[in-house]
């Protein structure tokens, strides 16, 4: 084999292993502490977490529409921007140029329409961070699938230790002292 060679191999061998870790590192260092348990959590947390959010964002969009509906949109809120542009040529409006907190309520056909964007974002957010989390390696100790202990009383010994029979009661009392 020719140095040349060599090298190309070595270079693609770095590059796949690379694209193989890029999820590990993407997860360890690019991911916030707090966003990794939402997104290691069940769906159905993820699930009640989106929909928390979404009802905590619709009701900071009333309280900024009732003070004033012509506010320029938050940054916080611009998700909803593609969502509401879409929706105005669905319903064959002119998309408005500034974007304020009324034109996105206009954008959207009721409350229910806007709380179910808000949700499906935050929820899409936290499943793009669970798939990218089983992508990951795992580092160190991996125990998720939990632990178990099987505890068996060794009933001769302690009737022998006690001078008489004992009943299961005793022994059940027993073991929860041990395990106490």
């Amino acid at each position: 084999m020719k140095k040349r060679s060599r090298l190309v191999i070595v270079l693609l061998v770095v590059l796949m292993c690379g694209y193989f870790l890029y999820p590990t590192f993407k997860w360890y260092g690019g991911v916030p502490e707090s966003t990794k348990e939402l997104a290691t959590g069940s769906n159905v947390q993820i699930k009640e977490y989106s929909r928390g959010q979404a009802s905590r964002d619709l009701r900071a969009l009333k309280e900024l529409v009732a003070k004033d509906p012509l506010t320029t949109l938050p940054s916080e809120y611009g998700y909803l921007k593609d969502v509401a542009k879409a929706n105005y040529k669905a319903m064959k409006k002119p998309v408005p140029k500034t974007w304020t907190i009324e034109a996105l309520f206009g954008g959207f056909y009721n409350e229910q329409d806007l709380f179910d964007s808000c949700e499906e974002y935050y929820r899409t957010e936290l499943l793009e961070l669970k798939n990218l989390s089983t992508k990951a390696l795992q580092l160190g100790l991996d125990l998720r699938g939990g632990m178990s202990i099987l505890l068996e009383a060794d009933v001769a010994a302690y009737e022998a230790k006690k001078g008489a029979s004992v009943s299961s009661a005793e022994v059940t009392a027993a073991i929860k002292q041990d395990i106490e």
